[in-house]
């Protein structure tokens, strides 16, 4: 199977370039095994079977066949893949497996952060009542028992340089489509990941326009131009 990766990294211009002088027939059969491929893992040798999968006619199959097996190669257990959709596979699983590990870890940053508070101020709150008992015992019933007085408004919070201001929100979704459109060539998860980690300095409320602003300045970045030629592609 995928395991689990509902999305298929997909490049229309190298498919196009890959396949260029096929005939329609050629290029349907060869795009119906890729995504066969994707969801199973592995496609079985048998071109009967084949032809099932992609819903060809034996006739159909027979014309586009010779040329599009050249695509494809035979592991160990004889069942077919296409060794740069494998790559791509690959890539997938790297790339969930580090953002998996890097929210646990923000995880439980997160709930540690949030449980020191309440134990200092259970601290605070019993240090200053044993303060005040003393204070009142020492006294010998002559002063009059008073409690703290209320403490001064707090000064505003200055944000620093670094620090103090905000991230995406966790069910916030990018808009993948203006994406795609913008920046074709994007990579797209790893600028996702990058986009969720970025700390914001000034408080945000329109997060669709901030991730049209972030694609905007990597396309106008160039990085992705720069690095077409190390780029994985269908051929």
């Amino acid at each position: 199977m995928s395991d689990g990766l509902s999305m298929m990294p997909w490049y229309p211009r190298d498919f196009i370039a890959a396949t260029l002088g096929w005939r329609l027939l050629e290029r349907g059969l060869y795009l119906c095994l890729l995504f066969a491929s994707w969801e199973l893992g592995s496609l079985p040798p048998d071109t009967e079977e084949l032809a099932l999968i992609a819903g060809a006619t034996e006739s159909e199959f027979s014309a586009a066949w010779p040329r599009v097996s050249k695509k494809f190669e035979a592991n160990a257990s004889g069942r077919l893949f296409n060794r740069k959709l494998e790559e791509h596979r690959a890539k997938a699983l790297k790339i969930r497996s580090e953002r998996a590990a890097a929210g646990k870890i923000g995880g439980l940053a997160s709930a540690n952060s949030r449980s020191k508070p309440q134990a200092n101020s259970e601290a605070n709150v019993q240090a200053n009542a044993s303060a005040n008992v003393k204070q009142h015992t020492q006294a010998n019933g002559i002063a009059k028992f008073n409690p703290p007085s209320p403490s001064p408004s707090p000064s505003p919070i200055k944000t620093q340089k670094g620090g103090g201001g905000r991230r995406v929100p966790p069910g916030f979704e990018p808009d993948r489509q203006f994406a795609l459109a913008e920046l074709p060539d994007v990579d797209l998860e790893t600028e996702i990941a990058k986009f969720r980690d970025w700390e914001y300095k000034n408080p945000r409320s329109d997060w669709p326009a901030c991730w049209r602003t972030w694609i905007r300045n990597a396309k106008a970045d160039g990085k992705y131009a720069r690095n077409q030629k190390d780029k994985i592609t269908w051929r």
